[in-house]
């Protein structure tokens, strides 16, 4: 009466107290080439909660793929797991094969743009339809992203949907991962339903979920993935489903939550960072300084806020044009309260 039964996502069927590898299908390319979205899936001899473990929904954010695979492959044995673990370690493999953004070549969208997707949709699209098809079958998420360039091991993003319940779920998962807390504020809905975000849209449904920036981009540290599997750790330990006691993260983690904004240079030229991420900041302090190709300072770029240096998340590349992303600061949210 009591037994656990076998849990079936794409071709992957998985017995209690197993692991199974497979996908959830497929998008096919011109020529017929099958591409299909990774998964892997670890189910627990006792019935618990459904996490689900997102990398890769941005090509060259690929830290995610090292901490699920250490996840999966070493930390959690599926005879003494609670629950079940659902992983897909590249979430748009166009966009990895190509280390892009979004999905080159074909209509370069932005996955995390596209959800709950559509089966008729174009190729983005579809992908998004399939990989929610494994969100709706989830009590939680850990979506793992990455930024170059951020404070510590990186911070963990909480959009809040409005939902007291959802909501504080989230956040107790965001304290448990452990990085430093930003927390964003409830979004508008679209006319279609459609909210920004795989996040906002798994909030928006019911389904608490964090979103990880970690540090990395292109590339990933052993320090970086061990932050990264203590976190999901972590979280796992908080929902009950492995036993043990939350670790505290190694490496700068800011004391309070944080509130966001998004430096962008309105002069082209030289990016010249004028602190360190995680670096403390009063408002008004200079981050950054633009200087032409004849080095002549053509911008100051300061902060409107009193807090922290999240992040300098230019791409490889500190030559920067006019509207180009420059810095991204996290002001204090002084006794905030869910």
């Amino acid at each position: 009466m009591n037994k656990i039964r076998a849990l079936k996502i794409g071709d992957v069927s998985v017995a209690a107290g197993e692991r199974g590898f497979g996908s959830l299908g497929y998008v096919e390319l011109a020529d017929g080439t099958q591409v299909r979205i990774p998964l892997m899936i670890v189910r627990g001899l006792k019935r618990g909660p459904s996490l689900l473990l997102l990398s890769t929904i941005h090509g060259p954010e690929i830290l995610g793929i090292e901490v699920i695979r250490r996840i999966i492959r070493e930390e959690v044995n599926p005879k003494r797991l609670v629950g079940s673990i659902l992983a897909i370690p590249v979430a748009n493999p166009l966009a990895f094969q190509n280390a892009s953004y979004v999905t080159p070549y074909f209509d370069y969208f932005d996955l995390n743009r596209s959800f709950p997707g559509d089966s008729q949709g174009t190729i983005t699209v579809r992908m998004a339809d399939m990989i929610w098809s494994a969100v709706s079958k989830s009590d939680y998420i850990i979506d793992i992203h990455g930024v170059p360039n951020a404070m510590g091991h990186g911070y963990t993003v909480v959009r809040l949907s409005g939902k007291d319940s959802v909501d504080k779920n989230a956040i107790d998962m965001a304290r448990a991962y452990g990085l430093s807390i930003v927390i964003s504020e409830q979004r508008r809905i679209e006319e279609k339903g459609r909210l920004p975000g795989l996040q906002a849209l798994a909030m928006h449904n019911g389904i608490p979920c964090i979103l990880v920036e970690t540090s990395g981009w292109r590339v990933w540290s052993r320090t970086a993935a061990d932050s990264g599997v203590r976190g999901v750790l972590n979280v796992m330990k908080t929902l009950g489903m492995i036993p043990g006691s939350v670790e505290k993260q190694e490496g700068f983690v800011c004391p309070k939550p944080l509130k966001t904004h998004m430096l962008f240079a309105n002069k082209g030229g030289i990016l010249h960072l004028m602190k360190s991420p995680g670096e403390q900041i009063a408002a008004g302090d200079t981050v950054a300084r633009i200087l032409n190709i004849y080095g002549d300072e053509v911008e100051t770029i300061k902060s409107p806020k009193a807090g922290y240096v999240c992040a300098y998340p230019f791409m490889e590349n500190q030559a920067v044009a006019a509207g180009e992303y420059v810095a991204l600061i996290g002001e204090i949210i002084e006794n905030y309260k869910i």
